[in-house]
């Protein structure tokens, strides 16, 4: 695992939840071939992946300014915890504490459902407690969402993020935290024999690591 230095003694601890509300851009991309995606092994998912997220922005309290933007290419981020929406210590902790951001993430549709699923898509929240052991998964939340999005259209999912931190003058271990679109249904025979897919993250449409450093 990487070690980082936060500033001002302030580590960071769990993304805990996030909130969703979706709104199409109506931006065409160039076509995409409608082919199979790879699992976190490299081998070929058996299903094509529906989506793939192209970013995920924290936004400042409510000026609404872009804070820090996690890409595929760039999942670490440094967040200012003085510019949280609202934050505070919990019950009984003067050292723990929690703070709340807006956030947008972009998805791009890149082929229809290999299955219909009437009650929409999952939004999870994944934490690698180990990030040696890319099996060490843990799911701290789930969303449902319906986005309505036509093969090559982007859409932002408006919401936020809930982080947790600790005010102790320490190093923190930056952990992996993904947060993925899963179709239930797909998700289903995946899982199941003679698929057998264990991870959450090759049972989702796609999936995104965003690395958090919370400062000041």
């Amino acid at each position: 695992m990487n070690k980082v230095n936060l500033r001002k003694s302030v580590t960071f601890s769990v993304i805990l939840s996030w909130i969703f509300a979706l709104s199409c851009t109506n931006h065409v991309v160039p076509s995409k071939p409608d082919t199979l995606c790879s699992r976190i092994s490299g081998l070929p998912r058996f299903y094509p992946c529906e989506f793939e997220i192209l970013k995920i922005d924290v936004l400042s309290d409510s000026t609404g300014i872009t804070l820090a933007t996690a890409t595929k290419e760039k999942p670490f981020v440094s967040i200012p915890l003085s510019r949280a929406a609202s934050k505070g210590f919990y019950s009984g902790h003067n050292q723990q504490g929690w703070a709340s951001y807006a956030a947008k993430m972009t998805i791009r549709r890149l082929s229809k459902p290999s299955f219909p699923t009437p009650t929409g898509y999952k939004i999870q929240f994944v934490r690698l407690d180990n990030d040696d052991n890319p099996y060490n998964e843990a799911l701290y939340g789930t969303t449902t969402i319906k986005p309505e999005v036509a093969v090559e259209e982007t859409a932002v999912i408006n919401g936020g993020i809930m982080l947790e931190y600790f005010s102790t003058p320490t190093k923190v271990l930056t952990l992996n935290y993904i947060y993925s679109i899963k179709n239930p249904v797909t998700a289903q025979m995946l899982k199941d024999t003679p698929n057998n897919y264990e991870l959450l993250r090759d049972q989702a449409e796609a999936h995104i690591t965003m690395q958090v450093e919370l400062t000041d």
